[in-house]
């Protein structure tokens, strides 16, 4: 079979697909291969699945392009020269090309670059142009999120080679995962994900194909940002095409995917939000944002223009990715549930006006969540911007709050004191008129001298506590304190009997009062009615003893 230049960039990029997957995911997606590419299924399959009897139904292209499985994997270019540089060891390669560790190698200077070069096969005017719009634009960017190109060039037989930053790290889910991340780690890391992708966007340059695979992070957490070979110049904030983008077709990672990218819709900065959205979802959840019902593409494209994500705390679920984030599954689902919800959910929206309209507000947002500020994506209310502001400043809360209990608890003990201090001094008043009046009274029926005096004393004792219940049955607290005033001067006189008496009557009906609940003024009583009881006995064996001395 003979192809064109078009039909070649359109196998490339579809192996690009197919060698992300396992043998048996690769024979589900030549199964489910859409109609516009059937014409290709015979030359994908031979590429992916070589028999010897077909090896040359795609000239060398097997012998480039093939599965880790097979002894096809590039190779010949160990010890080569490329430029000034010396080929090392293959770092990786995909259906456009491979990349390889090389070192400079012609004194000027000592250092390790990661060398990118086409495949022979496919040194097309197509491929060509997109190599060289590659080197353009990372000419064009310079940030420490992205990987520098130091060097770009041809060899003597006129094939196209970058020469980029070599960096020595690991997808940026892998390394979350190897290290047991929490959250908060991943944020941070993520944040400079961010930085990079929103630097690329101010300098007009949309990704398109943003994924772990291409996020590489060092052993010191430095995050590098690579391969923008598909990546779009911006004209007017949409994506120019041209003839190598429209030759190139939808160059893309499906499960990273926007909606719009799916649908062949004009792509601007909103499909990078997207896939970033995926990213962050996978970083929180080890999962990524659709259940697919069957593992195929169209499946996953079908999810991705149809099906509504779960939150993200809905899909934390298994123990083995909690136990990556050094957490359990109810702890991750509870930290996931709210802002980290609400972030995500709206980078993944199907429209592209719907999502942040920017990936520097998609970062802001994370930076209030991790401040614990209002999240712009969360619904406002009063009651979220409460609850916001509580966990912002709960030591300021917390402070004021245990002053304000102080002084409630100062000021309500000052009232109560108060109240006290009015209601004995009531109580005091009561007293005294009472005695007054009793005084008055035994004036009044017991004139004369000392003898007088004496029987009044005894009457007098006697008269109280008769009246006491008769005129002070609505004052209990006044009547307790005069029986327990009564019974003290009864028991001063040696009235031992009347002493014990009113004071057992008066600690029974406080009780009665009261319920028996415990309080100092029962504690008083029963205290009074021992001492009268210990004064009885004492009376008792002075009797006795004086009994025995006679």
């Amino acid at each position: 079979m003979t192809l064109k230049r078009e039909q070649m960039a359109v196998i490339s990029r579809l192996l690009d697909e197919a060698l992300a997957l396992d043998e048996a995911g690769r024979r589900r997606w030549l199964q489910d291969l859409p109609s516009e590419h059937q014409q290709l299924a015979g030359s994908l399959r031979a590429a992916l699945f070589p028999e010897p009897a077909r090896r040359d139904s795609l000239g060398t292209l097997p012998k480039i392009i093939a599965s880790e499985d097979s002894q096809t994997l590039p190779s010949g270019l160990e010890g080569a020269r490329v430029g000034p540089y010396r080929v090392l060891s293959l770092l990786g390669y995909g259906g456009m090309g491979s990349v390889w560790l090389a070192e400079r190698a012609d004194g000027l200077f000592t250092r390790r670059v990661a060398l990118k070069l086409i495949h022979p096969a496919l040194k097309s005017r197509v491929i060509s142009e997109r190599f060289t719009r590659e080197r353009e634009i990372l000419a064009s960017l310079n940030h420490p999120n992205i990987a520098r190109l130091l060097d770009a060039g041809f060899t003597d037989d006129g094939q196209s080679y970058l020469a980029l930053d070599y960096v020595a790290g690991a997808p940026l889910t892998t390394y979350c995962d190897e290290r047991r991340l929490g959250t908060r780690e991943r944020l941070e890391l993520f944040r400079q994900v961010l930085s990079a992708v929103q630097y690329a966007h101010a300098n007009l340059v949309i990704h398109r194909d943003l994924k772990p695979a291409n996020i590489l992070v060092t052993e010191e957490g430095q995050v590098q940002l690579l391969d923008f070979g598909i990546a779009k110049l911006l004209t007017e904030e949409e994506a120019k095409e041209t003839e190598l983008t429209q030759l190139g077709g939808r160059a893309l990672t499906p499960d990273y995917a926007a909606p719009e990218q799916i649908a062949g819709a004009p792509v601007t900065t909103a499909a990078d939000v997207y896939a970033l959205g995926v990213m962050l979802y996978e970083l929180l959840t080890g999962e990524r944002p659709y259940r697919l019902k069957r593992d195929s593409r169209g499946a996953l494209e079908e999810a991705i223009l149809r099906a509504e994500p779960a939150a993200p705390s809905r899909a934390a679920s298994s123990e083995a990715a909690a136990a990556a984030r050094a957490t359990t599954a109810k702890k991750l689902s509870s930290s996931l549930r709210g802002d980290l919800d609400t972030i995500a959910i709206k980078a993944l929206k199907k429209l592209p006006a719907e999502r942040y309209p920017t990936v520097n507000a998609f970062g802001e947002d994370i930076e209030r969540f991790l401040r614990g500020d209002v999240v712009l994506a969360q619904p406002d209310s009063a009651v979220y911007r409460a609850l916001k502001f509580a966990r912002r400043h709960w030591v300021g809360i917390s402070v004021t709050s245990a002053l304000i209990l102080t002084l409630t608890g100062g000021l309500a003990a000052t009232f109560y004191q108060a109240q006290r201090a009015e209601r004995e001094g009531r109580k005091a008043t009561a007293v005294k008129e009472f005695l007054i009046d009793i005084f008055k009274q035994s004036s009044v029926e017991n004139p004369g001298g000392v003898e007088a005096k004496k029987v009044t004393a005894e009457q007098l004792l006697d008269l109280g506590a008769r009246r006491i219940r008769v005129q002070l049955h609505d004052q209990p607290e006044v009547r307790e304190e005069l029986m327990d005033t009564l019974a003290s001067l009864n028991n001063d006189l040696g009235l031992i009997d009347r002493a014990q008496t009113l004071a057992a009557d008066n600690l029974a009906e406080l009780r009665a009062r009261t319920g028996g609940r415990p309080s100092v003024e029962l504690a008083r009583l029963e205290i009074s009615l021992a001492s009268a009881m210990i004064n009885r006995n004492q009376k008792e064996l002075t009797a006795e003893a004086q009994e025995c001395l006679h």
